[in-house]
């Protein structure tokens, strides 16, 4: 099993790709959906997250913010979402992450 990893992030260039194959496919698998559709304030990315059989989320969106390092600017937010990600049940799953992260053990 993945230890200390809370979710894994992949993104679709379509709107169609990302609606009609994944969120549908995964539901009609019967996949636990962790987080319903929503959007993210600091990518503007559009997402959703499913529970994978390793214990962790997978995050599957479009249209997140293309980052120019040279441009870009930190900010800080109130809220991770501006819309939507909220579990389907209206209960959240069991946390993704089981125990804390041991920062003495990075890269041992």
């Amino acid at each position: 099993m993945i230890q200390n990893l809370a979710y894994a992030a992949f993104t679709s260039p379509a709107a169609d790709d990302w609606r009609s194959f994944a969120l549908d496919r995964a539901k009609n698998a019967d996949h636990r959906i962790s987080m319903d559709i929503g959007r993210h304030p600091n990518d503007l990315m559009t997402s959703f997250y499913v529970r994978t059989p390793a214990g962790f989320d997978l995050e599957y969106g479009y249209g997140g913010v293309v980052i120019d390092d040279a441009s870009w600017q930190t900010a800080t937010y109130d809220a991770v979402s501006i819309w939507g990600h909220r579990p389907p049940s209206g209960k959240p799953l069991p946390p993704a992450i089981l125990r804390p992260h041991d920062v003495s053990r990075a890269g041992a």
